[in-house]
Order: C-alpha cells, then structure tokens, then sequence
C-alpha cells in the first residue's frame, strides 16, 4: 500500500504526514533540530507547552528562513492549564512567536493543579468547550483543534456535546501498541490520528525485534525507517519521530511503501509483545479508559447521567473486608499524623513516623487501605490490632527491605517494626527521590528472568563489580539502587565546644548560606542545566606577606577577598617555602558531590624560581583556582566554599575547621535533593550525548596540550627576536664608535694590528665622536648621531620582545591549563552517567520494570548532562577569554599609545610601565631623526657616548632562562613535578588510589 504525503483534517486542511516530534528536546539542541529539519524537508513541528521547549521550537522556525505560512505546526495545551485556556493559548502564541496555530490540542484529559496534583473539582469536558469558545471566537488564532491521549470511553463522553469535531486524536502507536480500537473509532468520525513514539519510545526497543530487521533488511533501510513508515501506510495517520540529531532526522525522512502483509506481520508484534510505554498514572486520574491497563476508580469515564447516583464506594466493601487480616502488606511510614473518621472507615490513630502496612496502594480516589504495622503478638494483644482502614496516600512513603547479603553484619538494633521515627520535614522532594515518593521493592539477586543483563551484577545484588568506579563513590549506586537511606544522618554531630560558640558558629552559617536545608536542595532546569541560585562573584588572592613560624618555618599569607556585589570579605592562606603545599581546603568529599566537576590547583615547580617570581605565579595559580570553584552554580554556595571565604581570622578558621573535616561525604543525599522537570530523559539521546562528549573533549585535550607546546615557542621565538634585535643594536653601535664587540670573531687580526695597540683606533672618529677621520665633518656627525639614536631605540624594542613574553604572553600561557585535560577532568562525570543509563536501560526493560528506580536514574542523569552543560558554557566563556587576552596582548605590543615624550627606563636600563607605552613614538621619533630638519639639528653639537656603550665588552646576550608555568596536576609524568611523582608512585605500591580522574572539587589537596 503506498504510503500517504499528506492527510487531509475535517477542517478541509492538509496536515504532512511525516513530522518532527520534540517530545524531552531539550533548549539548546532542539532549536538546531527544528531548523535542520525544516531546511532539509520537513514542513510538520510538534511540541507542547508541557515540553518546556516552545521558546526554543520558535527560534528554530526563525532560523530555518522557511516561510511559516508552509509550515503545520502542533502544540498542546497543559494539563495546568485547563482552567485557563485562553491564557494558556496567548502564551504558547507568545513563546513559539508565531501568530498562529495550525493545530491545538488538549494534551491529556487530566485536568492538573500548579503544583502536579489531580484536579478533581474540574472536568476536562468544561476544557474542551472552553477550547471549542476560543477556537470560533479567534479563527485567525488556532486553525484547527483536536484532543491527545484519549481512549474509546473518553473519545465517546466528548462527542455526545462536543460542537466541534476533535481534528485530531495524538495517541502512542507502534507495533506493540496498535490500539486498533481508538484508530477505527476515530475513522468512523473523520478525526485522523498523529502516532507518538512510533520507535517504542524509551531505548527504542522495537528496532532489535527480529520481524522488523526482516523487513528492514527486504527493503534495505533501517528499522527505525520500517517502524515509522507503518504509520505512513496506515490510512488518515500522521507520524512524528524524535530526534535532535541531523542524520537521524536526516534517516527518518525516508518512507517506504510497504505491502499488506509487511503492515499485518508488523502488527502481530503486539500479540506476542504488548508494550505500552506512555501511561497515565501519573496524572493522579488512573487509566483514563485505556483497557489493557489496571482498571481504576476513575470519574472521568462516568457519564454525567449516571455521577448523581453513584455505585457504592468501593473503597468500604475493601475495608470492611477481614480476608487482610492475616495477610502482609507492603512495608510503608506515615509523614504526617492522621486522625481520619472511624465512620468512614479510615484511620483513626496514626502518628508521623508510624510503622504500615499498604494493603492496597490505590482504592480510588486517592486512598489507600493500610494497618499500623505490628508483630503478630502485639495484633493479637491491642484491641486495635486488626484496625484497618483508609489512609491518603500522600500521607506515606514506602520503605524497603533489602536481602542480607552473605557476610553482611546487620546492627541488631534493626528491626521492621520501628514504632516511631522522626518524619521528615521536607515538604518538597524532587522527582525520583524516595523520601516522598514509594521506593523500588526489596531487590533480592534473582534465580529467573533477565533483571540485570550482567551475571556478575546479578551476584551483587545490582551492584556495580568496580567499587572504584566514580558511579559507585560519588554514591550515585547507592541512590540508584535504595534511594536515601532512610534515617541515615546528614552531618554528624559537631566537636565538643563551648555552647556559645557553638551557636554563634551555627548562626553565622545560617547567616552565610540562609537556610541550610534550602542551600543544600539543588534545581535542574531544562537543557538540562544547574539553575544558579546565588549570582556570580569573585574572588581576589593578593598582598603576599613573609611569615616565621617555628614549627613550620617560612611561609608566605595571601589576603583572599571575595567581592559579591557590594560586600567583601577577606580571609588568609598559607603557603610555605619549604615545600610549596597548598592551602588546607577541606576535602572534596565535603563538597555538594564528588560527581560535580571543577579543575584541579597546580603543584608547585620542581625547583624554585626567584621568589617573587614564585610568590606571584602560586597567587595567580591560586586566584585562578579558588574563582574555577566559585563559577560553578551548585559548589558556589556549598557550605564549605562560603566556610572557607567567610572566615575572618585564623582563630575563627582553626576552630571551625574540624567541624568540616568531620563531615561525612554528601553520597546519595546530594541526589535525592536534586530538582529537575520529569520526563526530560531520552535514553537514546543521552547515550549518543555522552559519546560525542567523550569525542569531543578528547579532541579538545588533545588540540590544547598542542596550543600550549606551540604558545611556547612562540615565547622562546619572541626571546629569541628580543636577542637578534638587541645583538643588531650593539653591532651598530660598535660600527660607529670603533668599539668590538666582545662576542664578535677576531680573526684575520694581522700583526700590524696588533703592533698599532691603542692607535688601532686612530681615524675610526674624529674629536667631535663622529663616525669620520675627518675632523669637525657635520655630516658624519648628523650621520653619527642618528644611528647612535637607532641603536638605542632598538634596545628598547628588545626590552619590549623580553618583556612581552615574560610578562603578558607568560599570563595567556598559564591560563592554558584552565582548559586543559577535559577527557580526564570529566572522566568521572561520563562513568557516572554511562552507568547509570545502563541501569535506567534496565529499569524501563519490558517484562521488568521499575519506575521507581528509572526515576532515579532520571536524577542521576539530568547531573551529569547538567554538567556536561556546564563544560559547555565554561568552554565558551575560558576560549574567548583566552583568545581576546592574547589579542589584546598583540595589540598592546604592535601598537602602542602614541606619545611624544621621552621613553622612562629603569636605573638598569630595563623598560619601564610607562616605556612600554612610549616604544612606538620612540621608533617614529629615531626615524625622523633622518630627515629634515631634525637631522641637521644634531651637528650642532658633539656626539655623547651612549649608555649601552658599557655593554660592548659585555654584552646582555643570554637572557635568563624563559620562565614556564607550573604543570598541570594531569600533565604527563616529565611535565609534572618530581614530588608529585614520587607521590602517586608511593600511593600505588602502598594501595592508595592515586587515579587522576577522581571528580573532586578539592581531592588534590590532600
């Protein structure tokens, strides 16, 4: 059957069949798919408000220079938004800057609150005519309108009042989701339909079934080519794959036309292998109609002649049910107190922190039915032993038990039966996080079935086998596997100390960081990328300082002030001669995450330059340090960071200090207090993300490590030309005064010369210094004396040669390694994130799901790609900055303030600040000096010797060596210091993990 271009709505409209769907695109790539795929074909976009990507689906219509009028573009109302339509539509108006919609449908039947619960007071009939109000009263608005998820049940209720026929109905269809019984009923009233997630969604798992690659194979395309050309053949249905990648896109557009049988032989997929991955629970509205799932207690199907007479409750056969009694429910703990009505069968006594058991997880309506959880001898002696009844089910959280593993010591304190434990006071969790949604059930190694694809996870109960691995130490394992662990403390208790202090210690962390708990809680925002919660600052290390001390010796203090906006703050760091440590930061483990990603301090040099020289390049290594950690939006206003600028003292500093080396690693803690928008993880999209950054900044590192060997030499180049200019100088004026240059060759010295002696130079000049036997010769004189002006200014260029090189290029070089190494840097970032998507691969496996444990991983993922975001953003701001320092830099050294005056030096003839400014004027004012009337001006009185005269017999030909920047800590072993070597060499023959790609904020402090 050939596929169809277009099909044709009950508007009269033609809609293209092939579209491109943005479902979890995020801002920044989804504006460069749009674009693409509209430059190379496609004429159909999809997107919807709950998407969080309008905005950016505009910009990429904008970009594509394809007129909007040959453009169909979709976009969907929110379920928040049901109550405010006309709102609803001036927004998503003003996001995609289009003056118009061709196509608006309601997203789901779900009508929602701002805060993602149900919203049961609101039908989401009163939606639909509201949507039919303003599609009539604005024509020149929404072209057309049509609904999306809605099953038979829900399509039927609508069309019993509707005024306006839905053009559309946007369902997920595939070959394991055919739903055959929506697309006839839809056929039978002209409503054509849009396919959703025509590859399977998530890991696309129908490209690997046999029958597809069958046919794949006949047709020679791809299975993602058989799987989205179904939809095509299907008659009046659209289809909208998904990407963000160009050749991707670039594939899908290739339809075949495919024969009967293909199209039926695809479709007996579904019967071997039903697979509906888009479900509706979390709407808060249960199933919404569709049959093969649980059937719920669901109003939205009862028609409306039938909700005045209501079924009896369900919910009072089940808890006046006694068959629970000897019956184990699942393990759960009460948040909040709860004193229900015993009339309507709920519970009458529950106390936050309560023990339960969940007899039922959903009985409608929001309820669950629960019993306090106690031993069989305490049910039996309590008069309210056998109480069940109704609970809401936002009052308790599941708790999990975990198989003992062999050899594992479990405290004897544990016990199921905890009777009271403090309840959180959170009020907010981020999705995924267990203290408030329900837990993974107990994984226990499984005897049958594929859970884990790797037999020797299986063994470990799902664990990873390298228990070095960054997943597992940054404690992204453990969150994924059990959540945060219930009960387990955050920060240990502080070290003894006086009370006072210790509650003005508090008081100024309260003070420093506001609420801790709210500085502890982090947001993902959609790109995915960290939402910065306190504004930039910055950070000065300056006025270096000579110290004794008679345990330690000498050492140099550096003033570390922080400007944050209009308040500074200042505190001290130590850093001694004797062995150049750094300063003591705490711990990286101490940080926000391990996993969060940030440069490394450099080391000290094998052997100690000048001191100056020193002291300046470890300031500057530590300025450029202490500001990398600060740029990042989490680590910025991580206590320990704002703990180590606010201190005012050394006193202050030492007595708080082992409180923070105290404090235990962040673990899981840190992931279950990490916000991000739900749904936003594409495991196809994030598996090719992490390729191609592991590609890139390879690529990077690689291209780097040869700018900073090129930028060398083009130090040592500019040395070299300082040496060349100063060698022509000096031969000039050895030419003019008859003085030899000491490193100029003697030979060919005949013994007349010799036998002359001092009258060697007899006739070389005359009285007057003039180069000329001739005596008071004004032309020579005048010739003399310019080019004694010529050798001078050449001197001054060398200056500015050697100063530019040691001075400003040393600068761009040392601001090299802020970019260096970023495969190494971020290595642990990339295992985290490979990991964890192989777990959330496994989670979302058909036939074993875990949505409790995919939603973890969906945390865990919108980290890395967060900071991966970041690499992004911090790449382009340090490349700039590096290419407009060293441009600046060459035009400060080409073209220099223009000035007339005198050029200052030195008492040492070195080039002073301001000499540097005056070089140009000077190398214009030694030109002139050879032409009229300036060089007949200078016969007017004898030559005077010249300064660098001296210099003759000797020369300042070898420069000191060209002063390079400290290594960086990932160099490879001959860039790197002696110490440091020595260092990680002794860690690995005693056992120590010495691996450079640790993801520590401070870990290579210690």
């Amino acid at each position: 059957m050939p596929a169809s271009k277009t099909v044709k709505l009950n508007t009269g409209a033609e809609m293209p069949t092939l579209g491109l769907g943005t479902w979890k695109s995020q801002p920044g790539a989804v504006e460069k798919a749009v674009a693409h795929a509209l430059k190379n074909g496609y004429r159909h976009i999809d997107t919807a408000t709950a998407y969080a990507n309008e905005k950016e689906v505009g910009l990429g219509i904008k970009e594509s220079g394809v007129p909007r009028e040959e453009i169909f573009l979709t976009t969907k109302l929110n379920n928040s938004d049901q109550r405010d339509v006309e709102g609803a539509l001036k927004r998503s108006l003003e996001a995609l800057d289009t003056p118009y919609l061709d196509l608006w449908l309601m997203h789901w039947p779900c009508p929602m609150t701002k805060d993602g619960k149900a919203d049961k007071e609101y039908d989401w009939l009163d939606t639909w005519k509201e949507m039919e109000r303003v599609y009539k009263a604005n024509p020149d608005k929404v072209k057309a309108i049509g609904v999306s998820n809605f099953s038979v049940p829900y399509l039927r209720r609508l069309l019993e009042h509707a005024t306006v026929v839905p053009a559309v109905n946007q369902i997920e269809l595939h070959p394991a989701c055919m739903q055959e019984d929506i697309v006839e009923e839809c056929k039978k009233h002209g409503i054509a339909l849009t396919a959703y997630s025509p590859l399977g969604s998530d890991a696309s798992p129908l490209l690997t079934n046999p029958i597809v690659e069958k046919i794949a194979k006949k047709y020679n395309v791809s299975p993602a080519n058989i799987l989205i050309s179904l939809q095509a053949n299907r008659p009046q249905v659209t289809v909208i794959p998904k990407s963000v990648t160009p050749s991707r896109i670039d594939q899908n557009a290739k339809i075949v036309d495919l024969t009967e049988e293909d199209v039926k032989e695809l479709a007996s997929i579904e019967k071997e292998n039903h697979l509906r991955v888009c479900k509706p629970y979390w709407t808060g509205w249960g199933n919404i109609g569709f049959p093969d799932l649980d059937t719920r207690v669901d109003p939205g199907t009862v028609p409306e002649e039938q909700e005045e007479e209501p079924e009896p409750d369900a919910t009072e056969s089940i808890a006046g049910d006694d068959s629970f009694d000897d019956q184990d429910g699942r393990p759960a703990r009460a948040l909040y107190g709860f004193q229900g009505k015993a009339e309507f069968r709920e519970l009458t006594n529950v106390e936050a922190g309560d023990e339960l058991e969940v007899m039922r997880e959903d009985v409608g309506e929001g309820w669950s039915l629960a019993r306090l959880a106690r031993t069989a001898e305490e049910r039996e002696d309590s008069a309210q032993g056998n109480e069940i009844g109704l609970i809401p089910r936002s009052y308790y959280i599941f708790t999990a038990e975990f198989a003992q593993t062999e050899g594992l010591l479990v405290s004897s304190t544990h016990s199921r039966f905890r009777s009271r434990r403090e309840a959180s006071s959170d009020s907010i969790t981020p999705r995924g996080s267990p203290t408030r949604t329900p837990e993974a059930l107990p994984i226990v190694p499984q005897t049958t079935g594929e859970w884990f694809p790797s037999f020797r996870r299986s063994l470990l109960g799902g664990k990873s086998l390298n228990r070095f691995s960054s997943f597992v130490t940054s404690g992204a394992e453990e969150f994924v596997l059990q959540g945060n662990p219930e009960g387990a403390p955050s920060e240990p208790p502080p070290p003894a100390r006086h009370s006072r202090l210790l509650s003005e210690d508090d008081s100024k962390r309260e003070s420093v960081l506001g609420n801790i708990a709210e500085a502890e809680r982090h947001f993902v925002e959609a790109g995915p990328s960290w939402k910065a919660k306190v504004p930039p600052f910055r950070v000065l290390v300056h006025s270096p300082s000579k110290r004794t001390s008679t345990l330690s010796g000498a050492y140099t203090m550096y003033t570390v002030t922080t400007t944050f906006e209009a308040l500074s703050h200042a505190r001290s760091a130590s850093d001694p001669d004797d062995d150049y440590t750094e300063p003591p930061f705490p711990d990286a483990d101490h940080s926000p995450a391990a996993i969060l990603s940030l440069c490394c301090a450099a080391h000290g040099a094998d052997a100690a330059p000048p001191r100056n020289d020193f002291v300046e390049a470890r300031r500057g290594d530590l300025e450029r340090y202490i500001n990398r950690v600060a740029r990042h939006s989490v680590a910025r206003y991580a206590e320990v960071l704002t703990f180590f600028l606010g201190c005012e003292s050394d006193a202050d500093w030492k007595r708080q200090l082992p409180y923070y080396l105290s404090l235990p690693p962040k673990g899981p803690s840190f992931y279950a207090n990490v916000y991000h928008p739900a749904f936003n993880v594409d495991a196809e999209e994030a598996s090719e993300a992490v390729d191609r950054f592991v590609n890139h900044t390879r690529a990077v590192g690689k291209g780097v490590q040869s700018l900073r060997n090129i930028f060398g030499q083009v130090r040592e180049a500019r040395v070299e030309m300082s040496k060349a200019e100063r060698l022509l100088s000096y031969s000039i004026l050895s030419l003019i005064t008859a003085k030899p240059l000491a490193s100029a060759p003697t030979t060919g010295i005949n013994e007349d010369d010799e036998e002359q002696g001092n009258s060697t130079t007899h006739g070389h000049v005359n009285e007057d210094g003039a180069w000329c036997w001739r005596e008071n010769c004004e032309s020579c004189l005048k010739l003399t004396k310019a080019m004694q002006k010529t050798s001078e200014t050449l001197q001054i260029v060398a200056d500015l040669y050697d100063d530019h090189a040691r001075r400003t290029q040393l600068a761009t070089h040392e601001a090299f390694k802020g970019v260096a190494h970023p495969s190494t840097l971020y290595a642990p970032v990339v295992d985290t994130h490979k990991s964890t998507l192989s777990r959330y691969n496994d989670s979302i496996r058909d036939g074993a799901e875990d949505e409790d444990m995919a939603a973890r991983c969906e945390t865990v993922l919108n980290i890395t790609m967060a900071e991966m975001d970041t690499y992004h953003t911090q790449k382009v701001e340090d490349f700039q900055e590096l290419a407009k320092e060293h441009l600046d830099g060459e035009i400060e050294f080409y073209e220099q303030v223009r000035s007339l005056s005198a050029t200052p030096r030195s008492d040492s003839g070195r080039l002073t600040p301001e000499g540097r400014t005056q070089v140009l004027a000077r190398l214009r004012t030694a030109r002139r000096a050879f032409d009229t009337p300036q060089y007949d001006e200078l016969a007017q009185s004898p030559r005077q010797p010249s300064i660098y005269e001296r210099d003759l017999e000797h020369p300042r030909l070898n420069p000191p060596p060209l002063a390079q920047p400290c290594p960086h800590v990932f160099d490879s072993a001959p860039m790197r210091p002696v110490s440091v070597a020595i260092q990680e060499g002794v860690g690995m023959l005693l056992g120590g993990v010495a691996s450079p790609a640790r993801g520590s904020v401070f870990g290579k402090f210690w």
